[in-house]
């Protein structure tokens, strides 16, 4: 490529990306503990990290491609699909006992919440 070509900073964009999956994820696993199981953080993270690439692929020039999409993107494709399937799939069955995603983190939680909690596992 000749020295004007200018290329898009998609290290910048991938660690953003990242940033904001940082703080989104650790939102979300406190938001919703009560909701959560061992292993849904990773899956989201098997969600967000490989939506963020596909976005980034679509800006560098130089990317193998497997039917005119960027091999990249396949691979985001199918980790998404997975990991969402996983996720899905693992929330269809009742929790077992103690699959809350951490004691810790539903420590965490209001009293009112942490209350609440306690008041449906005794009735269950």
């Amino acid at each position: 490529m000749p020295l004007s070509t200018r290329f898009h900073p998609t290290f910048l964009y991938e660690s953003l990306w990242n940033a904001i999956g940082v703080v989104l994820l650790l939102w979300v696993s406190r938001r919703y503990a009560d909701r959560l199981r061992r292993g849904d953080i990773f899956l989201l993270y098997l969600i967000w990290y490989p939506l963020g690439r596909f976005l980034v692929e679509f800006q560098r020039p130089d990317a193998w491609k497997i039917l005119g999409l960027p091999t990249a993107q396949w691979i985001a494709i199918v980790s998404i699909g997975v990991a969402a399937f996983l996720l899905w799939r693992r929330h269809q069955r009742p929790p077992a006992e103690g699959e809350v995603l951490l004691d810790v983190m539903v420590k965490r939680l209001p009293r009112a919440q942490r209350r609440a909690l306690e008041r449906k596992k005794r009735e269950s």
